[in-house]
């Protein structure tokens, strides 16, 4: 017996889930804009002229990041649906073939008893 020989393979599909992504990514760019205006506003010791520009800071960076998320997220509905619909047809093709299967058996078995019987009627005749 040889050791290291492939015997078989096996496959296991896997479908990622996304639950609370687009919130998280949404958290985190506003948390950084927050953080990135608080950082400008102080490093003009809370001067009016400080605070503005942190606070226009602010906003532009929490503008300018909106649908960063939702782009990344669409692209992700899209691979999980097209994996949905692939397992959907190949679980569909598997049970049509193990309903062929199934019919060929029957098929088969049918076939021998009609042959049992043949056999009986000739060996009595």
């Amino acid at each position: 017996m040889a050791f290291g020989t492939q015997v078989g393979t096996a496959t296991l599909p896997i479908f990622p889930t996304m639950t609370g992504f687009r919130s998280k990514v949404s958290k985190e760019v506003s948390a950084a804009g927050r953080d990135g205006g608080n950082a400008f506003s102080k490093s003009f010791n809370g001067s009016k002229a400080g605070q503005e520009a942190g606070k226009h800071f602010k906003n532009g960076f929490s503008n300018s990041s909106k649908g960063i998320g939702e782009d990344t997220l669409r692209k992700f509905q899209q691979d999980v649906a097209k994996a949905k619909s692939g397992y959907t047809a190949a679980m569909l093709a598997q049970k049509s073939a193990a309903n062929q299967v199934t019919a060929a058996e029957n098929n088969l078995n049918a076939a021998i008893g009609k042959r049992d019987a043949a056999t009986k009627a000739i060996a009595s005749a």
